[in-house]
């Protein structure tokens, strides 16, 4: 599975499996993301936020982003 994430901090984050004192607040049950990709179920890519297609799912968008992510996400209206 292929993951795509706007946060680079996340990314490594899930790629450097050593503990870190900033993190020590992160629930047991986050670390499942980082063993998935220790074990190779999943690969992490960085996408810049204003690419990120799930954005005008999940926040208000600019008029422009969000004209842009329509046809690239495939909510295109019928014509019939």
């Amino acid at each position: 599975m292929h993951l795509f994430l706007d946060n680079q901090s996340a990314i490594h984050l899930t790629e450097n499996p050593k503990f870190h004192n900033r993190t020590k607040h992160i629930d047991v049950k986050y670390h499942f993301i980082r063993d998935c990709y220790s074990e190779g179920i999943l690969t992490l890519s960085y996408i810049p936020t204003g690419d990120m297609l799930a954005d005008g799912l999940t926040k208000p968008l600019p008029l422009a982003t969000h004209r842009r992510h329509v046809p690239l996400a495939g909510l295109v209206a019928s014509t019939e």
